[in-house]
């Protein structure tokens, strides 16, 4: 009657039990036990199947290594105390034993020394291989001595290695190895103690202890999947944000990152060169930067319509274009600049709950037009005082001119400019120009600074067009001695108006420089020339044998367009006729210098 209500209870206790732990219990044992992420997670693609594998056989490689380096130790303490152990009582089971604890020191020794290269190839069978050992180990101790205390250390062993050795190599035939190991406890402890030993008692000491062989080694398993997986999908978002930031770079003016108070957070060089100031606005908030409470209040209303999207309308508006707004900057110096925002959420960014804000920013080319309408108004006033300062006094020319060039602009990157001057025409004509840069720090500039050929090249042109230079410069560094390449059609923007651009339809890319070292900067030197836009050719009847007769200084002009083809046919005021530039101050650039100056006609230099 008491057998039965025992177990009657029991049954109770195991239906009660079953009902409250069957569906996400289970889930996550059979996720652990499994090779798949937990149950809220998307499912993998094969790539990130494939990656993960990858990065769990180096995983599992560097713990056997680690683990090597500590039971290279243990195993030469296990050898010197069996040697002592046979010393004492000699026979063909502690030979046994012995000969397992060398096998194992051996084992370990290689993989430490690095004589035997550590592969997933190597580790499958080195784990059926130690678990072996270890098991055989276990009987083997059954007939070595019969006392109490030394079967129970080397129970204590066994039991460790085998919870070690399922950690390291993972839940792999993880129930095989389990049952083996509860089969040699059980022989160890019958063949000890007699098969009375074997109490139900020991038979629950086995099973948790199978269960702990089996459960440890599949958590360890699922956490490193986790973190691999979370870390694989991390690069890839970080690969993704880096190449939409520097994407963004090329299609707008910049990019700003906000935090989810909408403070400035990350890199701020987007601002500093909009604003034209060096100072750091990390941590500022945006809304200081906004010129207006009326355009700071349109600006968070912005914002706070894409955080009240639900999450239904948040995945549709993710597939059109973003939201956009023009705001207006006000810079510390009491300057505004127009910039059209698109706005676009980062939920968890770096980790973060919070949201974070990734701003791209365009700035209005047409707020500037007052300046520039000013600026050229400024410009045409010096042209006609120059023009007519012969019919006014010198101190009233002299005094007019003064008032309107006051401001002086330094540009220390500017190291020598010569100027190739025709003194016989009444402006003092610039024939020739070259320009002379040095670098004097590479911290980036909001002023003038170093010029660069990005700052001329159009965004949708520079990738092309920059792989093509590095393409050429690679090969000058190697030393092939690449020859004369051809770009034609090349569009630049005008250092005067970053709106209008200039065409090139002849150039060529070349290399004539000497190359001392390996160190030595690459020089290039890129010749661009016919600035000339689309004009239909005149054709002027020719009367045969009635000659125009050519005066001296017609000839003389027609003798300088021949000593300077580059000039020869440049009728616009806005196209360039000669520009040299050398960014780094190679001597080698003063020897064309030289040349253009050598280049000037023998005419006479007296005013005309």
């Amino acid at each position: 009657m008491d057998q039965q209500l025992i177990a009657g209870v029991s049954s109770v206790a195991l239906a009660f039990h079953l009902h409250a732990t069957c569906g996400g219990h289970w889930c996550g044992v059979s996720q652990a036990l499994g090779k798949g992420t937990t149950c809220d997670q998307p499912p993998l693609s094969e790539s990130e199947i494939t990656r993960l594998e990858e990065d769990l056989v180096k995983v599992r490689i560097q713990m056997f290594k680690k683990l090597s380096r500590v039971l290279v130790h243990c195993a030469f303490c296990t050898v010197l105390v069996l040697l002592v152990e046979i010393a004492w009582e000699p026979n063909a089971y502690s030979a046994t034993l012995l000969a397992l604890a060398i096998l194992t020191y051996v084992i370990y020794h290689l993989v430490n020394s690095g004589r035997v290269e550590v592969t997933d190839r190597l580790l499958r069978p080195l784990c059926p291989v130690l678990n072996g050992i270890i098991m055989t180990a276990l009987v083997a101790s059954a007939y070595v001595s019969q006392t109490e205390r030394d079967y129970m250390a080397r129970f204590g062993l066994c039991s460790g290695g085998q919870i070690l050795l399922g950690v390291v190599f993972g839940p792999r035939r993880t129930i095989t190895l389990s049952i083996g190991y509860t089969t040699s406890f059980c022989w160890s402890m019958a063949v000890t103690y007699g098969w009375n030993a074997i109490s139900p008692l020991f038979l629950l000491q086995q099973a948790f202890q199978a269960a702990i062989g089996i459960m440890v080694p599949g958590f360890v398993e699922f956490a490193l999947r986790e973190r691999i997986v979370a870390s694989i999908r991390s690069k890839d978002s970080d690969s993704l944000i880096f190449g939409f930031r520097q994407m963004l770079k090329g299609i707008c003016d910049g990019e700003l990152l906000l935090d989810s108070q909408l403070r400035v957070f990350g890199n701020t060089a987007c601002l500093q060169r909009l604003l034209a100031t060096k100072k750091d606005f990390l941590g500022c908030p945006l809304q200081e930067l906004i010129d207006g409470d009326d355009d700071v209040e349109k600006f968070e209303k912005f914002i706070a319509a894409s955080l009240e999207e639900p999450g239904a309308e948040r995945g549709e508006s993710e597939k059109s274009a973003p939201r956009c707004l023009r705001v207006p900057l006000k810079s510390p110096a009491g300057r505004i600049v127009k910039v059209d925002v698109c706005h676009v959420l980062l939920p968890q960014l770096y980790g973060r709950k919070e949201l974070h804000h990734l701003l791209s920013l365009t700035e209005d080319t047409e707020s500037r037009q007052p300046e520039a309408m000013a600026l050229k108004h400024a410009e045409a006033q010096l042209e006609v005082l120059r023009q007519v300062r012969g019919a006014y006094p010198a101190s009233q020319s002299a005094g007019s001119v003064s008032s309107c060039e006051t401001f002086i602009e330094s540009f220390e990157e500017l190291a020598e400019m010569t100027l190739v001057l025709n003194g016989s025409t009444e402006l003092i004509d610039i024939e020739e120009a070259h320009f002379r840069f040095h670098r004097h720090s590479s911290e980036q500039k909001l002023g003038l600074g170093m010029p660069t050929l990005k700052r001329f090249a159009r965004p949708l042109d520079w990738q092309g067009f920059s792989s093509f230079l590095r393409r050429y410069s690679r090969q000058v560094a190697k030393g092939k001695s690449p020859p004369e390449q051809s770009m034609n059609g090349i569009t630049l923007r005008l250092p005067s108006d970053s709106r209008k651009h200039l065409f090139a339809r002849q150039g060529s890319l070349s290399s004539p420089f000497v190359r001392n070292a390996p160190s030595d900067p690459v020089h290039l030197i890129l010749a661009l020339s016919d600035f000339r836009g689309e004009r239909p050719q005149e054709i002027h009847p020719r009367l045969e044998g009635v000659d125009e007769h050519q005066s001296a200084r017609s000839h003389r002009s027609r003798k300088s367009q021949e000593r300077h083809p580059r000039f020869a046919g440049v009728d616009e005021v806005q196209s360039p006729q000669s520009l040299d530039t050398d960014e780094t101050g190679n001597p080698g650039n003063a020897r064309g210098s030289s040349e253009s100056l050598g280049a000037l006609p023998d005419q006479d230099l007296s005013p005309t």
